[in-house]
């Protein structure tokens, strides 16, 4: 079986405005940057360091790109470099609600 992410395909421009409609329709105008933010990072979880450059090369298409603050991409990297990282209590959670669920 073969996974494959669906937006790769699709070009920024057209993302982003696929994105924008969302928002609009959804009431979500006021997020609007932060959603085409993560519509990016979707696309390409690695493109977390290039948003100021795309910024910078194409101002009018990526005006309303939410930069990234370094506590956002510290997390980005922690979550692409170890994707199993987690915090010490989502197990115990999982143990125990296996333990209670074994117990019923």
């Amino acid at each position: 079986m073969d996974f494959r992410n669906v937006l790769t395909n699709i070009g920024h421009k057209r993302l982003l405005e696929d994105v924008e409609d969302f928002a609009q329709q959804h009431n979500l105008a006021d997020k609007l940057s932060k959603l085409q933010t993560g519509a990016l990072l979707a696309q390409d979880p690695f493109l977390y360091a290039d948003i100021a450059a795309l910024k910078a090369k194409d101002p009018p298409s990526y005006a309303s790109i939410y930069e990234p603050t370094t506590g956002d991409i510290q997390a980005l990297r922690d979550e692409l470099g170890n994707p199993w990282h987690h915090r010490k209590q989502i197990p115990r959670t999982i143990i125990l609600c296996s333990i209670g669920a074994a117990v019923q």
